[in-house]
């Protein structure tokens, strides 16, 4: 059961009128300017003052349930105006990121969806934030979700394409996210099924299928991503939502790829107001069940070993093991992560780097960790160095998960083993909470991909 988090009832300071939002039909729906520098909502203050002659706006789409065809609340969509004239929103975000003011237009945004939806009442709100936004900014992008009216229940919104350029910074953000209570939800999926490997390492209480899944519903590629969600959403309790649903076929289609909600025409177009009939029933788009606690501490070795019987091994013994689990992420239908632990760059020869360096422009995630490692400079690859003291330093993992796979091989090297020139105790598991939890302690210490 889901039990809402405590609640501040949403107030526009009228002495700060910046970026106050209003609404009479969609074309004045607009972010008001004035020679104040910022707006406030509850306890977020957004500073404005880059955005220049841009008005902001707000336009809802509404969220149906699919079974009942109850409307449960809407997406927020930015609307903007400049000197009278409808500036297309993915045009106006590339001039502020151009400008280096997307943060500032994000939070304006953000701030005029909460505070138009706030008006209005109760319900489900979901609302579009940048992830650069969300992972720079997390302490105000909360502040102004803070300020959300009674009754309103806010799911952030991420594109599927954030997911791997940083994934480090975005499990992060998304974590403190979960702390407060607020759903994330993963949008896009399926128009490049990448992300899928990393959902239940952010765990997503929200997975939006791509239109393109509605229209290639029969493409066998289709079908695996449907199956990979649902297969999550079952997992995890999360909810599943098909977009672009124009159609009576469409919505028999969404239905069959296991979506339970549903946006599009079908129910009518993005409006300025929010729906007059918004279902009381339980809110149902709840964040998933936490994982277990990741201390800072906690290695691949530390996660799966608690589980596991380990046994004791030379070096060169477990090298088949590990080109074994670098080939399953190849044969993966599904794009696969590919994470490893290798101590010291010493212990790298280049066909090892050649081999990640390959890997890194296919799949969605390819890092690798250990004393010195940015030297290897392998291109597409997040690579994240080691002080020599780490605990990570001791240890030679390499874990493999997808949607539709999980192996991990993980050895801690002891001091002295008779036989052998490097000596482990190692265990292997295809057990899938315990990948995931190892790839968890890795994925929050990458560092970004190289641009």
């Amino acid at each position: 059961m889901c039990v809402p988090t405590s609640i501040s009832v949403v107030e526009v300071v009228s002495n700060i009128p910046h970026s106050r939002c209003f609404a009479a039909d969609q074309s004045s729906m607009l972010l008001a300017k004035s020679s104040s520098a910022s707006h406030s909502i509850g306890a977020a203050r957004v500073d404005t003052t880059r955005l220049g002659s841009a008005h902001l706006g707000t336009a809802f789409q509404a969220v149906v349930d699919l079974d009942s065809g109850a409307v449960l609340g809407a997406e927020a969509l930015l609307r903007a105006d400049v000197a009278g004239r409808a500036v297309p929103p993915l045009k106006l975000l590339a001039w502020a990121k151009e400008r280096g003011t997307l943060a500032e237009l994000d939070l304006a945004a953000l701030t005029c969806a909460v505070a138009t939806a706030g008006a209005a009442g109760r319900g489900v709100l979901l609302v579009n934030i940048e992830p650069s936004t969300l992972m720079n900014h997390t302490p105000e992008v909360i502040a102004v979700l803070e300020g959300r009216a009674q009754g309103l229940h806010v799911v952030v919104e991420v594109t599927e394409r954030a997911l791997a350029a940083d994934p480090a910074a975005l499990l992060l953000a998304t974590e403190e996210l979960h702390k407060k209570g607020y759903p994330i939800a993963v949008d896009d999926v399926g128009a490049n099924p990448q992300s899928l490997a990393l959902l239940e390492v952010i765990r997503p209480g929200v997975v939006k299928l791509d239109m393109s899944l509605l229209r290639d519903y029969a493409d066998p590629d289709s079908l695996h991503v449907a199956g990979a969600v649902a297969a999550y959403a079952e997992a995890v309790g999360a909810s599943v939502i098909a977009g672009g649903i124009e159609t009576q076929e469409d919505l028999l289609r969404a239905r069959v790829l296991g979506a339970g909600f549903g946006q599009g025409s079908l129910w009518g177009q993005p409006g300025p107001r929010w729906p007059e009939q918004v279902a009381e029933s339980p809110l149902r788009f709840c964040p998933p069940p936490q994982g277990a606690p990741r201390g800072a501490t906690d290695t691949p070795f530390s996660v799966i070993s608690k589980h596991r019987a380990t046994r004791v091994a030379c070096g060169d013994m477990l090298m088949p093991l590990s080109l074994a689990v670098e080939a399953s992420v190849a044969r993966s239908h599904l794009p696969a992560i590919l994470l490893a632990t290798v101590q010291h760059v010493r212990h790298v020869p280049p066909s090892t780097r050649d081999r990640f360096a390959q890997l890194a422009q296919t799949l969605p995630v390819v890092g690798m960790l250990g004393e010195f490692v940015t030297e290897l400079r392998i291109p597409g690859a997040h690579l994240a160095d080691l002080r020599a003291d780490d605990p990570l330093c001791l240890e030679w993992s390499i874990v493999a998960l997808g949607a539709q796979s999980a192996v991990a091989l993980t050895a801690r090297e002891l001091p002295r083993v008779p036989g052998c020139e490097r000596g482990y105790e190692f265990t292997t598991t295809h057990e899938r909470h315990a990948v995931v939890a190892a790839a968890a302690t890795l994925i929050s210490r990458l560092g970004s991909r190289p641009a």
